[in-house]
């Protein structure tokens, strides 16, 4: 039935044998006599249907969040960056962290010059997720009265393609990738930061890190 019923969506009968033979999709009549849909359709003033979600909320993150070891290694990944911030506070000039609930992004940290910053975290990197960053970010610009300087997300690793490194780069396609087409979002930049085993890179730091390596070679 199942079978039967996903194939019938798809423009597909299926037999008793389980063989499918193609069906003519068909527009309504009344679809097919309008001149012009596509014209009115952009006349249209669409208004979708309420979409009732939580009350998003941002609380100052302040003490340690211990594991237990069984966490799948994108949330893993997560408490070890908030844990990261937290205890890098000073020397990385931030006055305050915060973790965010309903909000899309996963936090906002506060720097001691005043700057505010929304925080993405994502285990892996690649188009996909590149894409979510940028959505969650630009939902969180909307929904803010806060003045928020820009953006950061960090991950560990790139995937995918963005793994990949031409032998005309000294890089992996990733950090291209997402200062070519994903850096800023209305107006405010979006950076991308790796922390790896305790260290953070930025783009300008992985070059030169390339750059010592190549003439160490």
């Amino acid at each position: 039935m199942r079978l039967a019923a996903s194939c019938a969506l798809a423009g597909h009968r299926v037999d008793a044998a389980g063989a499918t033979a193609l069906l003519s999709v068909r527009l309504p009549v009344t679809t097919l006599g309008r001149v012009g849909f596509f014209d009115d359709l952009l006349k249209e003033q669409i208004v979708p249907e309420l979409l009732r979600a939580r009350a998003p909320d941002l609380k100052v993150f302040e003490s340690e969040i211990p594991t237990t070891g069984t966490e799948r290694e994108p949330a893993a990944y997560e408490i070890e960056v908030f844990n990261f911030l937290l205890a890098q506070k000073e020397p990385l000039g931030i006055a305050q962290v915060e973790r965010a609930k309903n909000f899309r992004v996963d936090g906002a940290i506060t720097l001691a010059a005043g700057y505010k910053f929304a925080i993405e975290i994502k285990y892996r990197m690649d188009w996909q997720k590149a894409c979510q960053a940028e959505a969650q970010f630009r939902w969180f610009l909307g929904h803010t009265t806060d003045g928020v300087a820009g953006g950061i997300v960090f991950f560990e690793e790139f995937a995918q393609d963005w793994v990949r490194r031409p032998s005309t780069r000294r890089l992996e396609n990733g950090w291209t990738f997402w200062y070519s087409e994903h850096s800023e979002v209305e107006g405010r930049p979006l950076h991308l930061v790796r922390l790896r085993n305790g260290e953070l890179q930025t783009l300008p730091l992985a070059l030169a890190a390339a750059h010592n390596a190549a003439t160490v070679a």
